[in-house]
């Protein structure tokens, strides 16, 4: 369910009423290409050219609609056509694999974008196991360190594909290497990304080991602020460019995707820390245009902008699927 379209109010699983704002309010405007469209993007380029010749076939990978050799590959090489491909093929599938969890059926198109999406997965270097990513320099999507973002994806992707699709035993290698990458960066990535993770393993649970996901729900839990929420100031290690302070205070970004991925770890709704997030959700609900609030971590922007309504987009989104979460 989608908070911003219009329409009846509506009892959710948590008890509380999301409220719908007009259509006028929140699809008249252009849609917004997002923060990355205020930077250049970089010159380098991926070394897919120039691979030793003396590698064995076996060792050949798909990297940007290309074969390549096995190279030892890092995120900062990538050049923006392959972090393209990388991209779209990890939200193509997960798109079409939620799609058609509601009727249980896995259709051939989605099939087919997840046999694009394993096709571009790295088996060497420090993405192995993941994809190239989009990196406009902009957190928390496309930073440094979003190739794990997007992996996290691919892996709800996969759990959330109908037809016991994560079972499939022709992905069991490729799936073998995403869980390798999101276990070797479980304790050193971002609390944002961390959090990603959780939320993947939520669909299969060996995406984590059971100490790594008890870590994750703890460091959550401890950056819970006062008030039940949580502030996307304490997800990473954000500066924003033009030097002004990131908004410390609760939002709707932090406190839904915080209350969604230890809902989907198997955090209780009893357990009165979620429930007091879940609760400051209820209660921070523009009642007006229907959306929570959250703020840029990259540049301080004005909310009534495009550019500006992006985290507050993406804020609404967690707090729904947070709110309608069910056991």
């Amino acid at each position: 369910m989608d908070a911003r379209h219009g329409g009846s109010r509506g009892r959710q699983p948590h008890g509380t009423t999301i409220r719908r704002a007009s259509p006028v309010t929140r699809h008249s405007r252009t849609p917004s290409l997002g923060p990355h469209c205020e930077r250049r993007w970089p010159s380098k380029r991926c070394p897919n050219r120039n691979a030793d010749s003396s590698r064995t076939s076996s060792n050949v990978s798909s990297y940007g609609g290309r074969s390549i050799r096995s190279i030892q590959i890092k995120p900062e090489d990538c050049p923006k056509t392959s972090e393209s491909r990388g991209t779209e093929a990890v939200l193509n599938a997960l798109i079409l694999a939620s799609r058609d969890a509601r009727s249980g059926t896995l259709t051939a198109d989605a099939r087919q974008a997840f046999d694009n999406l394993w096709s571009l997965q790295f088996r060497n270097g420090d993405l192995k196991g993941a994809w190239a990513w989009l990196n406009f320099h902009n957190e928390p999507w496309e930073g440094n360190g979003s190739a794990y973002f997007g992996a996290a994806l691919a892996a709800i992707a996969v759990g959330t594909a109908p037809g016991e699709y994560s079972a499939n035993q022709d992905i069991q290698d490729r799936l073998t290497l995403l869980r390798g990458y999101l276990q070797r960066g479980a304790d050193t990535v971002s609390l944002f990304n961390r959090m990603m993770a959780l939320w993947a393993s939520g669909g299969i649970q060996s995406m984590l080991t059971k100490e790594q996901r008890q870590s994750i729900v703890d460091a959550a839990f401890a950056k819970q602020q006062s008030d039940g929420g949580w502030s996307t100031s304490t997800l990473g290690p954000w500066t924003r460019s033009d030097g002004t302070p990131v908004d410390a205070a609760s939002d709707g970004f932090a406190t839904g995707l915080a209350a969604l991925a230890l809902q989907r770890a198997g955090v209780s709704r009893r357990d009165s820390r979620l429930q007091r997030g879940l609760d400051w959700l209820a209660q921070h609900q523009d009642a007006t245009t229907g959306a929570w609030f959250a703020s840029s971590v990259n540049k301080k922007r004005d909310p009534a902008t495009d550019v500006g309504k992006f985290m507050i987009d993406a804020a609404t989104a967690f707090a729904v699927l947070a709110l309608t979460q069910t056991p």
